[in-house]
């Protein structure tokens, strides 16, 4: 789960933010090719575990932020 979860990750897309790049979400396409890519058997608990992975991770990328740039204020919303 974690190589898929290292695949998929290089797919988000980066958005500009005041002091640099702004990651997003992964986006569900991507996530929806790699199923069929490499033939996951339960697509529906693949997506649910990878959407879960990449909210951790965009959560504690804003907690970072925020630490470094107090006054910038910073989310994680899915498009």
């Amino acid at each position: 789960m974690l190589r898929a979860f290292g695949v998929l990750s290089a797919s988000r897309p980066l958005y500009a933010g005041s002091t640099g790049a702004v990651a997003g979400a992964i986006p569900l396409a991507e996530i929806q090719a790699y199923c069929s890519l490499f033939q996951v058997s339960d697509v529906e608990d693949f997506i649910h575990l990878i959407r879960a992975m990449d909210d951790a991770y965009l959560t504690r990328v804003a907690e970072q932020r925020r630490e470094q740039h107090p006054r910038e204020s910073v989310s994680h919303d899915r498009p």
